[in-house]
């Protein structure tokens, strides 16, 4: 079906009526990715073929039909992606979309380990870099409910914390919302040093420039013995050794739970923390 729409765009379009650099890239790679389809096909067929895949669809057959205008910088892709501000459109792809639930739910079963290896009457801190739409939280949030004192929701995007607010406030209040860009030092953008126990990132941290500063703020947040939690895309790490990797996860969740528990033992409470944690119930220490 994209490939389809990548067709269709591309036929009579003069390369030079697409301007800016980063549209030029897009181009250049719609052409490499036209080869291979044969025959028409449409949403419904899609949709009949593969179960579960309605989100995706829904998503490129609102966008595909635009691709020419987008490219050509006529459209706003962020409209196409967000209209009118709304994350309607693009929400079930993150939350429900097959690739996103498979690794969300690994991301879970990581979570629920954690979780299972607290000591009794521990609560975690946690920060969620690049939340976006919400799809990571709105699945972590309730493994966490009863172990969690702070969940800070973090975006660089305004829209992002005000619609995840209107999501999750009513169920969930201790979640709170803040903005973050992790390529630039946390403490210049009101984050202490050494505050959180457990750091989440879903499909972010690969979009920032400079990988070894953006690991390095993330430790900066960790307080001693914290863990970090990436859910991301590799070039090279394909969907059958994703899958193996989660089935290695699930098989051998014992021994995890057991490392988890031993490595939970040593983290100690920071020597810093934000003000509106001052008052917290957290209890980090055994």
């Amino acid at each position: 079906l994209c490939r389809q729409f990548v067709c269709e765009a591309l036929k009579g379009l003069d390369p030079t009526t697409v301007v800016k650099w980063h549209h030029k890239l897009l181009l250049q790679w719609c052409a490499g990715a036209r080869d291979g389809g044969e025959g028409q096909v449409d949403g419904a067929a899609v949709e009949r073929a593969h179960a579960g895949v309605a989100p995706e669809v829904a998503l490129a057959s609102r966008c595909g039909p635009h691709l020419r205008a987008a490219l050509q910088g006529k459209t706003a892709y962020q409209e196409l992606l967000f209209p009118g501000g709304s994350m309607d459109t693009v929400l079930p792809v993150y939350k429900d979309g097959v690739v996103a639930s498979f690794y969300n739910d690994c991301v879970v079963a990581a979570v629920r380990a954690i979780v299972d290896a607290l000591p009794e009457g521990r609560l975690l801190r946690v920060l969620e870099i690049g939340a976006g739409t919400g799809g990571t939280a709105a699945s972590v949030l309730p493994a966490l409910r009863h172990a969690c004192s702070c969940y800070t929701f973090t975006d660089v995007s305004e829209s992002f914390l005000r619609a995840a607010s209107k999501i999750f406030a009513a169920e969930y209040p201790f979640v709170e919302y803040e903005l973050l860009n992790i390529d630039a030092d946390p403490r210049l953008q009101g984050f202490a040093s050494a505050q959180y126990d457990l750091i989440i990132s879903t499909n972010c941290l690969h979009a920032t420039p400079f990988m070894r500063n953006t690991l390095r703020n993330c430790h900066q947040l960790l307080a001693p013995g914290g863990l970090l939690l990436i859910n991301d895309s590799l070039p090279k790490y394909g969907w059958r050794e994703s899958h193996q990797a989660a089935q290695n996860l699930n098989t051998n969740m014992k021994a995890l739970k057991d490392a988890l528990r031993k490595h939970l033992r040593t983290m100690r409470k920071p020597a810093i923390q934000r003000s509106k944690l001052a008052h917290s119930s957290v209890n980090v220490e055994e």
